[in-house]
């Protein structure tokens, strides 16, 4: 007797309307949780990436003209 499995289902994930990004940034009481959502949303990053972006302690000529550079490596 062979039994078949449904096919799983695969749902699209919530997105925030601006005005519920808007509630949360402004519920956030500290700096740097606000600082990380701002920086999340602004740049349109998935929790992974923005994990893992680091403080680079090098200046370059992209911190003149406010550029992130974000490098995904398997570590």
């Amino acid at each position: 007797m062979n039994i078949v499995k449904p096919p799983k289902i695969k749902t699209i994930p919530d997105i925030l309307t601006p005005g519920e990004v808007e509630n949360l940034i402004g519920a956030t009481r500290k700096l740097r949780y606000r600082v990380f959502l701002l920086t999340t949303y602004s740049m349109g990053l998935r929790l992974g990436e923005a994990l893992s972006l680091q403080k680079n302690c090098r200046t370059t000529i992209n911190d003149l003209i406010n550029t992130i550079h974000v490098d995904f490596r398997k570590v």
